[in-house]
């Protein structure tokens, strides 16, 4: 759901959609 917003930070470690912020 949150996939988005990962995409566009610069972490390439949680781009995964991670539970915490689900």
């Amino acid at each position: 759901m949150g996939r988005g917003k990962f995409k566009g930070k610069p972490t390439g470690r949680r781009h995964f959609s991670t539970p915490e912020e689900m």
